[in-house]
């Protein structure tokens, strides 16, 4: 469930990761973060839903030795997606009928898991980014993360028994999938820097590699940072939607996962008090819970879901792979998006006609075999909004990118 890099070592000698502790040192069950308020939580709205889900429900583990932090409470680092509590709660509720829809009508536990992973690509602003994603059902984790550059998530769909913390597939597998992609996001975090002279979380975690008594290789420190900036992590953490000078609570952030990683536990009581997985987990469960509850409480109309739901029902009910079928509803909805009704054209300034060449020249490098009918019904899309006050005062470059990410956009 995290990237157990020193329970790989001690195999061989590869760096890798791979956790696989539900249960504690005396062989019983570990519980793990739930509401257990007083409260139906049924019929609560969005906001009374995150008040009841977050307002002092954490997990207590008393009889578990807690590891210290250094740096006291962090918090999560900002990007596109906040990655708050609230920020998955809310991503969560947006795709409400999709979770209810799924759960009606998707047998398939794969693609079940596909879907759900698609939500949170999506949701969690990782579109164009998207990590390595397969289920793995022969592996006795729930799931696994790749602490070693490249955030490959595996996904069992199995009932495990004691390790379920949900009846419903979706929501234990959205559990399962949302705490995984928690250790995504730490991943990246651990890959920010912080300043031209700051020591960076990556750098930290290549130091400690190096120390590692597993690492039978010898490499050095610079030979793993420079292995790893090469890799998924890194790129994606300079891809332009998360901060490259951060905040103080960044750094806790980011050097806490960089620290836990290097000297990870991989079983025994403080399994699930070491940082990663108890920041993992405890959005794992949370997004579970919400999952559970939003489909108690949402109709499964077809005619509100979004292009992830229907392209699950259309991989089931043709015998395909989810990502084939997402592709393909994706690529039919841009088709239809191309039919739209021609308006009446008038007159355009000569300011407007380079904005108008300038779409069409964007519209042919993306659609380079367009029919002129085809053209003309989006560039009649555009002269609508010459006349809009958003759109009629903006310089025109300004209009065309505008336009183009409107009309363009999955």
């Amino acid at each position: 469930i995290g990237g157990g890099m020193k329970a790989v070592g001690k195999a061989g000698h590869e760096l890798g990761s791979k956790d696989n502790v539900h249960i504690n040192g005396d062989g019983n069950k570990i519980t793990q973060h739930s509401y257990d308020g007083p409260d139906d939580i049924s019929q609560l709205s969005r906001e009374e839903l995150k008040q009841k889900l977050q307002e002092g429900h954490k997990l207590e583990r008393s009889d578990i030795k807690e590891i210290q932090i250094p740096k006291g409470e962090l918090t999560a680092p900002s990007a596109k997606f906040a990655a708050t509590q609230d920020a998955y709660i809310d991503m969560l509720c947006n795709y409400a009928y999709d979770f209810a829809y799924l759960n009606a009508n998707i047998r398939d536990k794969t693609i079940l898991a596909k879907a759900i992973n698609q939500i949170g690509n999506e949701g969690m602003d990782f579109t164009g980014i998207e990590h390595p994603f397969r289920v793995n059902n022969s592996m006795s984790d729930r799931g696994t993360t790749d602490f070693n550059g490249s955030s490959k998530v595996e996904i069992n769909t199995r009932r495990l028994g004691l390790s379920d913390e949900f009846n419903n597939d979706v929501a234990e597998l959205s559990h399962r999938i949302f705490h995984e992609k928690r250790h995504v996001y730490q991943n990246i975090q651990r890959s920010l820097g912080f300043g031209e002279n700051g020591f960076a979380p990556l750098e930290l975690y290549s130091k400690d590699l190096a120390e590692w008594r597993w690492n039978t290789r010898n490499a050095t420190q610079a030979q793993i940072y420079d292995q790893l900036k090469n890799k998924y992590d890194y790129n994606v953490a300079r891809d332009g939607r998360f901060p490259n000078n951060v905040s103080e609570e960044d750094i806790d952030y980011g050097m806490m996962v960089s620290i836990n990683q290097a000297n990870y536990i991989p079983g025994g009581a403080e399994y699930w008090t070491q940082f990663v997985e108890e920041d993992a987990e405890g959005i794992g469960h949370l997004c579970g819970k919400v999952v559970e509850e939003l489909i108690k409480t949402t109709p499964a109309d077809a005619s509100k879901i979004s292009p992830i739901a229907r392209a699950a029902k259309y991989a089931q009910d043709n015998n395909i792979d989810f990502d084939d079928a997402y592709r393909i509803i994706k690529t039919s909805e841009k088709k239809i998006t191309l039919k739209k009704q021609p308006a009446a054209r008038r007159e355009l300034d000569p300011i407007e006609q380079i904005a108008m060449r300038n779409i069409e020249t964007h519209i042919k490098e993306m659609y380079p075999h367009i029919s002129a009918e085809q053209l003309d019904f989006i560039k009649n899309d555009a002269i609508k909004l010459l006349d809009n006050p958003k759109y009629s005062n903006m310089h025109y470059q300004t209009f065309v990118e505008q336009f183009i990410k409107m009309y363009t956009s999955s």
